[in-house]
């Protein structure tokens, strides 16, 4: 039987510390959520933010629970990027987020062990 070492308990590469890994891409569904957030800037100088999140595939929790770590990283930054354009790309900014967001949201922060919001993690560690 192995031992787990210090940085493998607490999840700290090697190589790169507390700055995570996370997966290139997403796979089908939430890869059109990704191709929406990377689109963001441009969405919603248009203001055609909304529409595009809108038009999201409304996903089930058990679709990325079996993801590895890194996707699922990749994809709680997407769904923090797409809340705040949901929130902030209107004026005045909503109250709420769009359901199928926040289920999914609110999912994998508990999954990951963290606030559904965007916090410096995803916003910063895992956005290098």
């Amino acid at each position: 039987m192995g031992h787990t070492t210090f940085t493998e308990l607490h999840d700290i590469d090697p190589q790169l510390g507390c700055l995570a890994r996370c997966a290139d891409d997403l796979p089908p569904p939430f890869d059109e959520w990704l191709d929406v957030a990377k689109r963001l800037p441009e969405l919603l100088l248009s203001g055609d933010a909304h529409d595009e999140i809108t038009r999201l595939p409304i996903t089930e929790n058990a679709l990325w629970q079996p993801l590895p770590v890194a996707h699922l990283r990749l994809l709680f930054r997407t769904a923090t990027f797409l809340a705040a354009a949901w929130v902030w790309g209107t004026t005045p900014p909503r109250t709420s987020i769009r359901s199928p967001l926040s289920r999914v949201l609110v999912g994998l922060a508990e999954c990951l062990g963290m606030k559904h919001i965007l916090s410096y993690a995803p916003f910063i560690l895992w956005n290098w």
